[in-house]
């Protein structure tokens, strides 16, 4: 990007720069977008912004501008009233269509005023150029992604009315984002993104995810192009505003109290390999994980905790654990589930893993950026899972917009294949994609049958270290577990109503306190052996959920 510019995913050659961007290094960075800024040097962009709001980038240029093209013949002309080759100037336009005749894409260069365009040279060192003085922005974009197009006259008038319509809508200022707020209920949130204009343009994952089984709703009016890119169509909205509603079934705080046991087959893992670390974290959300198991769990985490290395990240400013190129996101995305696993037993503590992940979540494709595309995938897949039971609604939002980017993804090769874009043929990774359909189910429409999520839906939570069975009485549950010599037998139940509970075997006294929605158990045993006490639920109430065992890692 320093020294020029070329159409993604094509064989198109780079349209460079009058000279490389000299000192080029971030300047601003907000939600949805960031500037970078160089040097000033003539006929060169001194600075690049990009918005999530608008296809392509832009590129200011302080003192007049001059691209190089390499091709054999002369690139074409074209604007919404005609076309034009070498040495002859286009009439004034707010944008243009740089279009080639050896099969490469054409480039929509758009300007903030109507500019005049030439392109002058020779074969192999073509110069565009406006034909006065330029100072100001350009945005430059491929507005039919990897395809080209014709060099006839016809081919030439069929793309422009093709493209006529997003190019208007891009000669219009870019929408700033001035708001971002999420409301969150039983079945879900409500995200919405407020602009100081209509324009903003749809993440193309939300156009998608429904085909990909997320459904989600937009619940303000949005404007259809004809044009779709790899990444998927290009829309934008009708209003100031975009309002989305994302189903999302939160995992409460606290260990689920379900009926029954389930085998733990995990007695260790590697700390540096993303399915065991997964399955790990799994295994440990279940209701009653046994001791080998949790220590198996809090060993690999802080494993890997010593042996993680932070650095500054050069877009952010900020320490990371991961470098420049997301190497690794995959990884570090699968301990923040397992910290979310361990974070279950207490009712305070940040998951400083999920906030790492999260920096890299890119606000245009809602998904965790990362140089290769099985990292990024694997790493979107995991922060949803991870991020879905975090007390942030921010975070809860960015991990459900995380899971429509991995559902649109999942649909990518028929879109793709489709429309003869490239890409087609991927293997798309999308790993334990059962348990977060489940997860992001909308209870209103279908409910994902997937046990082990029902099993983590308990109304009744346990807060504490206890391993504990339940089992299911004619007059209620009975909660058993072992007291060890040394160990204080206290835990906190929380649940969204009243609970009764009735001292069993081997216990002196329990001294129960209720507020709101919490409650509070001290329980005082006799001696050393199994204890138990009877819970007694409203008969109103849903029942405990089965206990199940967790999925094992698959993509």
């Amino acid at each position: 990007m320093r020294g020029g510019v070329r159409v993604a995913h094509s064989v198109a050659d780079t349209v460079h720069f009058y000279s490389p961007i000299p000192d080029l290094a971030p300047k601003r960075l907000s939600e949805g977008e960031a500037v970078f800024q160089g040097k000033d040097f003539a006929y060169t962009p001194s600075a690049i912004k990009y918005s999530a709001w608008r296809p392509g980038a832009e590129f200011y240029f302080p003192l007049d501008f001059r691209l190089r093209m390499t091709t054999d013949l002369s690139p074409f002309l074209t604007w919404a009233e005609g076309s034009v080759g070498a040495e002859v100037p286009s009439a004034p336009s707010k944008w243009h269509l740089v279009s080639f005749r050896d099969g490469q894409a054409p480039l929509m260069l758009v300007f903030e005023e109507p500019v005049q365009l030439v392109i002058g040279g020779e074969t192999g060192n073509w110069i565009l150029q406006t034909t006065s003085k330029f100072k100001g922005w350009m945005r430059i974009l491929a507005p039919l992604g990897p395809k080209p197009i014709g060099s006839s006259v016809g081919a030439l008038g069929e793309t422009v009315q093709r493209v006529k319509p997003l190019a208007e809508k891009l000669s219009q200022p870019t929408p700033v984002l001035q708001d971002f707020t999420v409301r969150s209920d039983a079945g879900g949130l409500t995200a919405i993104w407020t602009f100081d204009r209509p324009g903003a343009e749809i993440p193309p994952a939300l156009l998608l995810c429904k085909q990909g089984g997320y459904a989600t709703r937009i619940l303000t009016g949005i404007s259809k192009t004809v044009l779709e890119e790899v990444e998927g169509p290009i829309a934008f909205s009708a209003e100031p505003r975009i309002v989305v509603r994302f189903p999302l079934r939160r995992i409460p705080i606290g260990r689920s109290l379900s009926v029954g046991t389930v085998e733990q087959s995990i007695s260790s893992a590697s700390a540096f390999d993303v399915p065991s670390v997964v399955e790990l974290a799994l295994m440990h959300m279940a209701a009653a994980p046994d001791y080998l198991t949790r220590d198996a769990a809090a060993t690999a985490s802080e494993e890997f905790l010593r042996v993680m290395v932070t650095q500054i990240d050069p877009i952010t400013g900020k320490r990371s654990p991961l470098p420049a190129s997301g190497a690794g996101a995959d990884l570090l995305a699968a301990h923040a589930l397992l910290q979310a696993s361990l974070q279950s037993n207490s009712l305070s503590g940040k998951n400083e893993f999920l906030s790492s992940v999260e920096d890299r979540w890119d606000p245009w494709s809602w998904r965790i950026w990362a140089n290769k595309y099985d990292t990024s995938m694997r790493a979107t897949a995991i922060f949803a899972a991870a991020g879905a039971s975090a007390p942030d609604l921010v975070t809860r939002a960015k991990a459900a917009m995380a899971q429509a980017a991995c559902a649109a993804e999942s649909v990518m090769p028929d879109y793709r294949r489709k429309r003869e874009l490239p890409l087609a043929e991927i293997t798309v990774v999308n790993p334990i994609r059962d348990l977060r359909r489940a997860i992001y189910a909308d209870q209103a429409v279908d409910v994902e049958e997937n046990g082990f999520a029902e099993s983590l839906m308990s109304p009744v939570r346990i807060i504490g270290d206890i391993k504990i069975l339940v089992e299911k009485r004619p007059n209620g549950y009975l909660v058993s577990w072992d007291h060890l010599e040394g160990k204080a037998a206290e835990m906190t139940l929380i649940s969204a109503f009243p609970v009764e509970v009735e001292a069993g075997d081997n216990v002196n006294q329990i001294v129960p306190s209720t507020f709101l929605a919490e409650t509070q158990l001290k329980v005082v045993p006799k001696a050393i052996g199994k204890c138990s006490f009877l819970l007694r639920l409203p008969p109103w109430a849903q029942e405990l959920p089965n206990a199940m065992p967790p999925p094992k890692y698959s993509e």
